[in-house]
């Protein structure tokens, strides 16, 4: 396979942009280890659904908000099931011996597109569940919210520094 000096800059584009999403898939491919409960890792409102746990919901808002998540499951595991499509024909095309730059250009896209349409799901179920909240609980959200954007950002930090080994990959293969 022959490559031009102006194709690099593309393919490594579209690798960054694999790399930056991949937490929307990870976070979109349902429950995780643990099961269905309110701690279950990953799945539609995985982090409001542990955040929402730690609130002292009404019975009323408990059945309100588990409607809510219900009715919307079936549509974000479409979702889900159409960005993992998509996913799957951008690493197939990428790893063709044929490098086809439209090709890979218009499955990014489908990417995009599919990652788009789940970001708008989960932001209106999210706001419908907020609606649904006291103010005093929104209050305890946001603040639930700041404590863990702290850590996440320390955790960086940590990373960057080095203090924490990559538990992924952890003899540095692939």
């Amino acid at each position: 396979m022959k490559t031009t000096m102006k194709s690099i800059p593309m393919i490594l584009t579209v690798a960054a942009l694999l790399v930056l999403t991949s937490v929307t898939v990870v976070a979109a491919q349902g429950p995780g280890p643990g099961g269905k409960g309110p701690h279950a890792r990953g799945g539609q409102g995985g982090e409001l659904q542990r955040a929402l746990h730690r609130l002292d919901l009404s019975d009323d808002q408990k059945a309100s908000i588990k409607a809510l998540f219900e009715s919307n499951q079936e549509s974000m595991q479409a979702d889900r099931e159409t960005l993992r499509t998509a996913r799957e024909a951008l690493r197939m095309q990428m790893q063709s011996e044929i490098f086809d730059e439209a090709a890979i250009r218009n499955l990014a896209g489908q990417v995009g597109a599919a990652e788009v349409e789940m970001a708008v799901a989960r932001a209106s179920v999210h706001n419908q569940v907020v609606q649904l909240l006291t103010d005093e609980q929104r209050g305890q959200l946001k603040e639930m919210r700041a404590r863990r954007m702290e850590r996440m950002e320390e955790r960086r930090e940590d990373m960057m520094q080095g203090k924490r080994g990559n538990r992924r990959h952890p003899r540095g293969d692939w």
